[in-house]
C-alpha cells in the first residue's frame, strides 16, 4: 500500500526550507507530488475500511522524523518504519512529515533552527488540513510518533496551535502520541508547562521512549543547558 509524505524541504537545497511537497510513495519508491486537495483525498481514499456511510475507518500514524535525517534518510526510515508495522499486523495508513535536517552530525544548532520553523508549518501544511477533513461519525484514529528532535518540532507545534483560528475551528484532537528518544527536556512536557498543557489538551495518551545511556541525547543536555535533562534520556 502507497504511503504519504510532506516535505519542507527546497529541491535545489536538503538544508533550506521549500514550498510544502506532498507526496505520495508507492511500494517501489516511486514518488508522486500532488496538490494539497489531491494528496488530503488519496489520503483519505487509501483507508482499506469503510463505515456505512462511506467514510474511513482505521488508523493513521503520522511520523515526523529527528535530527541529523537526510531526504533519502526520511525515505528509507519511512519504508523501515512500515515493514515493521506490517510485520506486527498493522495496517493503517502512514503519513509522514519530512522537515529540512541537514543529515549531519555537525549540525545541531541549524537543525534545530529549521525545526522551530517547521513547526510552525507543521500546522499550516498538515494540522489544518487534517482538521479541515473532521466530519461527523469520523471513524480515522490518528496516532502522532515523533524521534529525537522531531519531538521538538511536535511540541513546538502544538503550543502554538491553539492561537491558529484556521486550526481551532474544528474540535479536534489525536489519539496516540508517541515520543521516541525525544530531544525536549522532561521539565517542558509537565502540566505547568505549555508543551505538557497543549499535550493534555489535543492528546488521549502520550508515552515517551527512553534511554538512559542515548550519547547523542547526552550532547543534547549539554548544547541546550535546559534545567532538567532530555525527555528521551529520563525513565
Amino acid at each position: 500500500m502507497a504511503a504519504f509524505m510532506i516535505s519542507l524541504r527546497a529541491k535545489t537545497n536538503e538544508g533550506k526550507m521549500g514550498p510544502a511537497r506532498y507526496l505520495r510513495i508507492e511500494d517501489d519508491g516511486a514518488q508522486t507530488t500532488l496538490s494539497p486537495t489531491a494528496w488530503r483525498k488519496a489520503v483519505l481514499d487509501s483507508f482499506g475500511d469503510k463505515t456505512p456511510q462511506g467514510l474511513p475507518r482505521g488508523d493513521l500514524l503520522f511520523f515526523v522524523h529527528g535530527f541529523n535525517t537526510s531526504f533519502k534518510d526520511a525515505l528509507k526510515g519511512d519504508a523501515d518504519n512500515r515493514a515493521k508495522l506490517a510485520a506486527h499486523g498493522w495496517t493503517g495508513v502512514y503519513v509522514s512529515y519530512d522537515w529540512p535536517s541537514l543529515g549531519e552530525t555537525l549540525g545541531y544548532y541549524a537543525d534545530r533552527s529549521n525545526a522551530r520553523a517547521s513547526a510552525n508549518a507543521l500546522i499550516d501544511s498538515a494540522l489544518t488540513m487534517f482538521v479541515g477533513a473532521i466530519v461527523p461519525d469520523c471513524q480515522v484514529r490518528v496516532s502522532l510518533m515523533a524521534h529525537s528532535m522531531g519531538a521538538f518540532v511536535v511540541r513546538q507545534a502544538f503550543s502554538w496551535a491553539y492561537q491558529d483560528v484556521k486550526t481551532n475551528a474544528k474540535a479536534w484532537s489525536i489519539s496516540q502520541l508517541l515520543l521516541v528518544a525525544g530531544d525536549v527536556s522532561q521539565g517542558s512536557l509537565s502540566a505547568d508547562q505549555d508543551g505538557g498543557r497543549w499535550f493534555n489538551k489535543y492528546v488521549g495518551r502520550t508515552t515517551l521512549y527512553s534511554n538512559r545511556f542515548d550519547s547523542v541525547l547526552k550532547i543534547s543536555d549539554l548544547k541546550n543547558g535546559e534545567p532538567t535533562p532530555r525527555a528521551g534520556r529520563c525513565e
